[in-house]
């Protein structure tokens, strides 16, 4: 299913989310906003994921600013490929983190703010 190994093992360790949330947002560096935008996200090369939170907020503790979020429409990602991520210790950040391992269209960001 995925060819990236990393993204095997963590996507197989992983648990699965028991209720599609229903809003997601990830953060990253201002300078990928055009890319972004164009392309949509597309999984880590090396860990072949894409890391998200339920709150705009909590995805601002995992990325220097300036940066912008994005807003995604959980109606266009494929459940079968959302999973609980284990990288984060709860225990510091004390809310839950998401892995998608697919590409996700531009089509399915919206509402993007920058945060300076």
């Amino acid at each position: 299913m995925l060819e990236n190994p990393v993204a095997a093992f963590m996507y197989k360790t992983s648990p699965e989310v028991a209720e599609k949330p229903k809003r997601l947002f990830h953060a990253t560096p201002l300078k990928n906003y055009a890319r972004i935008k164009d392309q949509g996200l597309m999984p880590h090369a090396v860990f072949g994921q894409t890391y998200m939170c339920e709150k705009e907020k909590q995805c601002l503790k995992f990325v220097q600013k300036p940066c912008i979020v994005f807003e995604i429409d959980t109606s266009q990602i494929d459940m079968e490929f959302l999973r609980v991520s284990l990288d984060h210790n709860k225990a510091v950040y004390k809310f839950e983190c998401f892995t998608y391992y697919q590409d996700i269209p531009a089509t399915a960001l919206k509402n993007w703010r920058v945060h300076t």
